[in-house]
C-alpha cells in the first residue's frame, strides 16, 4: 500500500513548484494503479489546510474545489482514507517502547515505530 506525504500531493497540484512535473506523474499513476493508496486522515486535512491557503499557493484551491479533488480521489477503487481505531495512541505509545532501548536516539526509535504501526489504521476503520 502507498501512503504518501501531503507535501508529496500538494507538489502535485502546485504549478509554480520545481517539483510539479514529477509529483503530478507519479500522483495521477497512484490514483490510476491497481496498487492500494492509503490516505491518512491527517494528510487529507492538511491538504485541505494547505491547498485553500494564500500563503502557500500563488492560487489557492477555493474549499469547494479541494473537497471536489479529495472525492475524486476517495473515488478510486484502489484509494482508502484510513481511520485510527480508537485506542490508536496507546498502540502508538506501546510501539515506540517496544521499538528500541532507552539509549537509542529518538528520531531512528520514533521511524521504526511509524514503520511498525501502519497496519493500526484500518480502510474507513475496519480491514
Amino acid at each position: 500500500m502507498i501512503l504518501p506525504d501531503v507535501n508529496l500531493i500538494l507538489y502535485a497540484y502546485d504549478l509554480d513548484s520545481p517539483f510539479h512535473p514529477v509529483a503530478a506523474t507519479w500522483w495521477t499513476k497512484c490514483l490510476t494503479s491497481a496498487e492500494p493508496l492509503g490516505l491518512a486522515q491527517v494528510v487529507v486535512f492538511a491538504f485541505f489546510r494547505l491547498s485553500t491557503n494564500p500563503r502557500i499557493f500563488a492560487n489557492p484551491f477555493p474549499v469547494d474545489a479541494a473537497i471536489r479533488e479529495v472525492y475524486a480521489w476517495s473515488e478510486q477503487p484502489n484509494v482508502r482514507v484510513l481511520a485510527a481505531d480508537q485506542d490508536h495512541w496507546q498502540q502508538v505509545c506501546r510501539l515506540l517502547k517496544d521499538a528500541g532501548g532507552s539509549r537509542e536516539p529518538c528520531h531512528r526509535r520514533s521511524a521504526r515505530a511509524i514503520c511498525a504501526h501502519l497496519p493500526l489504521y484500518r480502510p474507513h476503520g475496519r480491514y
